[in-house]
């Protein structure tokens, strides 16, 4: 906002996978892992919306685009 003076678009396409989750079942993921994911994919995504959306609702106007892995619409083999 310093910078700019506005932000118009914010695009959400950051993300992650721990290669070594996704060739192992459910039950061998570590709480850790699981957290890490969680922040990194979902709690990201939440936290620059929050930071943005205020500024775009004062303005009337915005976007807020959140990009997701396919694999969010469809399961993949031992994932």
């Amino acid at each position: 906002l310093n910078k700019f003076g506005k932000v118009d678009v914010l695009i959400n396409n950051a993300g992650m996978v721990h290669q070594e989750s996704v060739i192992r079942p459910i039950w061998d993921i570590t709480d850790q892992e699981w957290r890490t994911g969680v922040e990194t994919n979902l709690s990201g995504a939440f936290y620059t919306a929050k930071a943005v959306s205020r500024h775009m609702a004062d303005n009337g106007k915005g976007k807020i685009i959140n990009v997701s892995s396919g694999l969010g619409m469809r399961g993949g083999r031992d994932m």
